[in-house]
């Protein structure tokens, strides 16, 4: 089910639509346009440990999921990364980075309201019960390219805009939502 349809779901229209608020958010002083140019989740699905469900709803939600989420990307992971350096920096060059190797473990919180006809799901509201433990590496695009960690500001920008993406934005408080009926997916 994962390589068919729901990687694309979870990297096409779930990740790939709030990467550009997220880069924009955050964007260190050294770069003057950075955006993520492809992203592919890898063949390797997330794993659930643990399902409770939650007896008590704090909004409208007929269902609400606590599960343990475990994601280690394969290693046919693909993200693509730009980063325009500012002209008084870097003299404007773009660095092409590698996002590879991505580990994501944490609580997800997952809210369900059902409709009583076709598609039978109204909304889905997905999030991290708390902050996500958050590993990545990148890697210059090529092996003659600029290697990326060594550009002032970038590899510690990546992971500041990861923690804090994860750590104040895609936790409880601020639930993540997904209109099913609304986007063409194909179950």
């Amino acid at each position: 089910m994962w390589p068919v349809c729901m990687e694309r779901v979870a990297s096409q229209q779930f990740l790939l639509p709030i990467f550009p608020w997220f880069i924009s958010k955050f964007k260190p002083w050294t770069a003057r346009k950075a955006e993520i140019q492809s992203l592919y989740l890898g063949r390797n699905p997330p794993m659930f440990t643990d399902i409770r469900v939650v007896s008590q709803s704090t909004d409208d939600d007929h269902l609400v999921l606590e599960l343990g989420m475990n994601f280690l990307a394969a290693d046919d992971m693909d993200a693509r990364m730009a980063v325009q350096l500012r002209k008084r920096l870097g003299f404007g060059i773009t660095a092409n980075m590698h996002i590879t190797g991505m580990h994501i473990e944490g609580k997800v919180l997952v809210g369900v309201r059902f409709l009583q006809q076709w598609p039978f799901i109204g909304r889905v509201r997905v999030c991290f019960v708390e902050p996500p433990y958050f590993q990545m590496t990148v890697k210059p695009l090529f092996s003659h390219g600029l290697d990326v960690t060594e550009l002032p500001g970038i590899s510690g920008w990546l992971d500041r805009m990861l923690d804090v993406a994860f750590g104040q934005t895609l936790v409880e408080v601020r639930l993540q939502k997904s209109c099913i009926f609304k986007q063409a997916c194909i179950f």
